[in-house]
């Protein structure tokens, strides 16, 4: 599960009434649009000119240096070109809570748990399929066939307003079953019918469904939908996504915490149609995360596609391998 592991740092440093200065190290250091290479350059700093930082986050690994400056210009820089006197954090975290909203949720997006929605553990999301019954969470949510798990779509506050759905079979590739792969931490589950209105129907009938796609870059503008465990709303946070040092997707917004593993990133979101393109979900390295601020996916390839074309289809299930752990 995603989990919140690090102590928030607050010692925001003042120099006469305001925030601390800091030298810059190298020659000519981009300052990004967003925390990473993959985001456009917005502003060029000279060596030895002086910056001061607003905040700090997570992004794009840069001579094993991880952690990246929000200056008061309102772009982001290496801090491994600012000399801050230290390799650690010396202000604030960008994404210390702020970000992610709480709001009533999608109808496509809802929560996986054991019988009772309240107790809610994870994240998921339905996808078009030709038998309407497919949804996508994180592999590391998932042990065994599936069965006795039970989705919620659309829930909040108690409320599950497009009915409750039981898993059938769930679908993994064969490297996580193998070693807990992080590049693989996606799986598919099908779902039997579900009471709404008083009928037997399928879950993508209801609620519609969104489509599997590839990112064709690491940059990308993706709705993130989310449940945290100790919440009975989702979070919603619109945010640019990044290569992460793994090489995997990585985006910046929070609270996203235990229980949003298996969270859609959706482009192309749609308001109206409250639907679009998922490209990634909520898992991989360190099982989504180790805070509650950075997120990351496995980046989906052929080897996506092929598990969710034997989903597709209602081939044989697998036993997912459970017991992942987040290396935190």
């Amino acid at each position: 599960m995603k989990l919140t592991s690090f102590a928030a740092y607050t010692m925001t440093l003042f120099f006469t009434g305001t925030l601390a200065a800091y030298p810059i190290t190298g020659d000519n250091v981009n300052c990004r649009s967003g925390p990473g290479t993959s985001y456009s350059v917005t502003k060029t700093y000279a060596k030895g000119h002086e910056v001061t930082i607003s905040c700090q986050t997570s992004g794009t690994d840069v001579s094993g240096d991880s952690i990246w400056d929000k200056t008061s210009d309102g772009c982001y820089v290496a801090d491994h070109y600012v000399k801050t006197g230290t390799d650690g954090y010396v202000t604030s975290k960008c994404s210390s809570g702020a970000g992610a909203t709480t709001f009533d949720g999608i109808p496509s997006v809802g929560v996986l748990h054991h019988g009772d929605a309240t107790k809610h553990f994870c994240t998921a999301s339905v996808i078009e399929s030709q038998h309407s019954n497919v949804i996508l969470t994180a592999a590391h949510c998932i042990s065994g066939s599936g069965k006795g798990i039970v989705f919620s779509p659309g829930y909040h506050d108690g409320d599950e307003p497009y009915g409750s759905y039981p898993v059938t079979a769930a679908y993994v590739h064969p490297n996580w079953n193998q070693n807990h792969n992080i590049d693989y931490d996606f799986a598919f589950l099908t779902l039997g019918k579900g009471d709404h209105g008083g009928k037997a129907v399928d879950v993508q009938s209801v609620v519609g469904g969104n489509i599997l796609v590839t990112s064709d870059g690491y940059q990308n503008t993706v709705e993130v939908v989310g449940y945290n465990d100790n919440e009975q709303k989702p979070r919603q946070c619109r945010v640019g996504t990044y290569k992460a040092e793994t090489g995997q997707l990585g985006f910046t917004c929070g609270p996203f915490s235990s229980g949003t593993s298996g969270s859609p990133w959706i482009a192309n979101y749609n308001a109206s149609t409250k639907r679009g393109n998922v490209i990634g979900n909520i898992g991989g390295w360190h099982t989504g995360g180790c805070t509650s601020g950075v997120s990351y996916s496995s980046k989906y390839g052929t080897g996506t596609f092929s598990v969710y074309s034997r989903a597709n289809t209602g081939s044989s299930g697998d036993s997912v391998r459970g017991g992942a752990s987040s290396g935190c």
